[in-house]
């Protein structure tokens, strides 16, 4: 019984977290507005070691609306070749339907680095007091930059 414990051990993945496949991986990204997900194979060491990267920045980004899962590409080759996966591991953003791979160096503070990059407003150039009266209008917190020109 020890034996088969240690067994099972040995093939589960390092990182436990949401499981994703043909059948669930489109309702899962419709229900978040921001997934990281990790794209591996079983037979992959450095996909493990990813694992625990991932698994660290998780624990950063803990309290964001990102939420991370995982991929068996072995098992859902037709999910990973939909997503242009080509090597493992892959590690790829899905936020509002738009998808951004991962390509920095992997360490968690990249990761979180990157989601939190991904994730930020993109800046909005004001040209008139009615773009800055409608943008002041909107939710959320607004950050502002003043770029003076001297041409004007």
């Amino acid at each position: 019984m020890a034996l088969l414990a240690i067994l099972l051990l040995a093939v589960l993945p390092v990182w436990m977290q949401q499981q994703l496949d043909e059948s669930n991986f489109a309702a899962f990204l419709a229900q978040n507005p921001a997934v990281l997900v990790h794209f591996v194979v079983p037979w992959c060491s450095f996909c493990d070691s990813s694992a625990r990267v991932l698994q660290q920045a998780e624990k950063k980004l803990a309290g964001s609306v990102c939420r991370f899962a995982q991929v068996d590409a072995e098992r859902s080759s037709g999910l990973a070749m939909a997503h242009g996966v080509q090597q493992y591991p892959t590690i790829k953003l899905f936020v509002d339907g738009r998808n951004f791979d991962f390509e920095w160096e992997l360490t968690s503070a990249n990761i979180v680095d990157f989601v939190q990059r991904k994730l930020s407003p993109h800046p909005t150039m004001l040209y008139s007091a009615y773009d800055a009266s409608r943008i002041a209008r909107s939710d959320g917190p607004l950050k502002v930059s003043l770029c003076v020109s001297p041409l004007l």
